[in-house]
């Protein structure tokens, strides 16, 4: 008998809720609930053949509770009369029931009626939003993008922008979207990107926490793009992640870093000559490790307030991956050679982790930053590699990283005791051959770099300053002179090694680099205390590249 009924059919509103002939019970949020036959709605419908058949029918109830009750309602009187009046304040509800449960005749019906609305809508916001959010539902429920497209040049051609129907359809229910929805909005064309930066920080910023829709977004949403389209609105995000917030796991935390550094890494090949991300994506980074030791971390290190550097900050950020490590190194602007590079990976006894797609990293950043090689006495001064033998001879053997005459390598004459790096002041000299690009053969003086250190003390721990002399002055009352052109920081690299006497090599103390700008106008502020009475005399090694 079932086979010869064709549905649309009226099966009589009046056996709706009838005791004699109901065998379900459908339940609805805030409505009664309702008593229907399962032959009428099997009729209709291929998935409630499907329930009924597999379920145990010894509790026959049907929990529709998701679903907006009122288009629950009118879904089942439509099934149960064969006819339906559709309204567009549940056209949306009643669309996904239809698909839902594949009534064929409901969703044509659905289609018949959007046309209709596409034709005679209103311009407004809200009569538009009613028919885009349509256009997504039946885009995710059956892949029409039909009707989304015509609802997208409706909207244009009234004058909207497609960006205020995005933000509208993610702030509706914005913890409640799925990653279809996502991924669809994220489809449209055009598409503004820092519509999603905006949403994602409202809500960020609103719950002070970092939830699984905020986390699919970034996940999915071309960063790179949303750097091109809104840089500000990028900074203010990204500081608002890995900066202030405090409720995000370690986990969130990480990610959270590898999508913003992989983003300024994308950014940075299509836009090379592009410094504005670049300063603010190391002091962001920088702060995001500061606010990671407040999670757990186990270090003594402290920080100067206001003059922390990035790479002590990689230090209380233990569980750092290597390879994000050597990508914030060679994006940092502070990073200003080689040496510093590597001074900062032996810093953190990274080399058991270190291989050859690492060198690789190294490598591209060398040739990226015009780099000049090192010498290979500098490696020998790298406590840390130095108890990895195999790691020392893999850099060794890389020609595209060490140089037998790129660098002069000057000894300070002066040797000193280590304590007295951070109880008393002094002048370091460092005389080199005169430059041929010069013309002062006349000057009885030598061309050479006079360092000054001066002990500080902040908090009870004792620390001291290093800094480049350039005033002609203090140079002449030490038989010098100097060349300004030359007193680059790309081009000379100060270190102070720990030796006892006897010895030819010293150790690197390691123990931070300058976070003040070009050409040394900051002072650099150097740590002491890290095994300070290990050694019996401590010098100053200035390595200047002559190539």
């Amino acid at each position: 008998m079932a086979s010869k009924i064709i549905v649309p059919a009226d099966f009589g509103i009046e056996n709706l809720n009838s005791p004699v002939h109901s065998n379900i019970t459908i339940e609805m949020s805030e409505f009664p609930e309702l008593l229907v036959n399962s032959l009428i709605l099997s009729y209709n419908s291929p998935v409630f053949l499907d329930i009924f058949r597999d379920t145990d029918m010894r509790v026959p109830v049907l929990d529709m509770k998701k679903h907006n009750a009122a288009a629950v309602r009118k879904f089942i009187e439509a099934l149960y009369t064969g006819d339906v009046r559709l309204e567009k304040s549940l056209l949306k509800d009643f669309s996904e029931l239809s698909s839902k449960y594949k009534v064929a005749w409901l969703i044509l019906r659905c289609h018949n009626y959007f046309y209709d609305l596409l034709e005679t809508v209103s311009s407004s916001i809200e009569d538009m939003h009613l028919l885009f959010e349509e256009a997504c539902q039946i885009k995710l429920l059956i892949g029409d993008s039909v009707y989304l497209n015509q609802v997208t040049k409706k909207i244009l051609s009234n004058g909207h922008k497609i960006s205020d129907f995005i933000e509208l359809y993610l702030n509706k229910d914005y913890l409640g979207l799925t990653k279809p929805q996502i991924k669809l909005i994220l489809s449209l064309n055009p598409l503004n990107y820092q519509v999603f930066l905006n949403v994602v920080y409202k809500h960020v910023f609103e719950s002070q926490s970092f939830d699984e829709t905020s986390r699919a977004i970034l996940l999915r949403v071309d960063l790179v793009r949303a750097i091109e389209a809104d840089v500000q609105g990028y900074q203010t995000l990204f500081n608002l992640l890995l900066v202030k917030l405090q409720d995000v796991s370690r986990q969130d935390r990480r990610l959270i870093h590898r999508l913003h550094m992989d983003a300024l890494k994308r950014y940075k090949a299509n836009h090379p000559e592009d410094r504005i991300i670049k300063s603010e994506a190391v002091s962001c980074c920088a702060k995001a490790f500061k606010t990671l030791k407040k999670m757990g971390s186990k270090t003594e290190l402290k920080l100067l307030p206001s003059k922390y550097h990035l790479f002590q900050c990689y230090k209380i950020f233990e569980d750092m991956e290597l390879s994000d490590f050597v990508d914030v190194l060679a994006l940092s602007s502070e990073v200003k050679n080689l040496f510093m590079l590597l001074e900062a990976l032996d810093m953190f006894a990274a080399w058991e982790k270190f291989n050859s797609a690492t060198l690789h990293k190294v490598i591209n950043c060398i040739h990226e930053r015009s780099w000049s090689k090192v010498p290979p006495n500098f490696l020998r001064s790298l406590y840390w590699l130095n108890n990895c033998p195999d790691k020392l001879d893999m850099l060794q053997g890389c020609t595209q990283l060490i140089s037998h005459n790129t660098h002069s390598v000057i000894i300070s004459q002066q040797t000193t005791t280590p304590r007295r790096f951070l109880l008393e002041g002094g002048f370091y000299k460092f005389p080199f051959h005169r430059p041929r690009t010069t013309n002062c053969v006349v000057l009885s003086t030598q061309c050479g770099v006079l360092v000054k250190t001066e002990p500080l003390s902040h908090d009870g721990e004792k620390k001291f300053a290093l800094q480049v002399v350039k005033e002609q002055g203090l140079y002449s009352a030490h038989d010098m002179h100097f060349h300004a052109q030359l007193l680059l920081p790309e081009r000379m690299h100060f270190v102070v090694e720990m030796y006892n006497e006897g010895e030819e090599d010293g150790i690197d103390m390691e123990i931070a680099w300058a976070r003040g700008k070009p050409e040394f106008r900051e002072e650099q502020i150097y740590w002491g205390g890290w095994n300070w009475g290990d050694a019996h005399l401590a010098r100053m090694v200035l390595y200047f590249d002559n190539s």
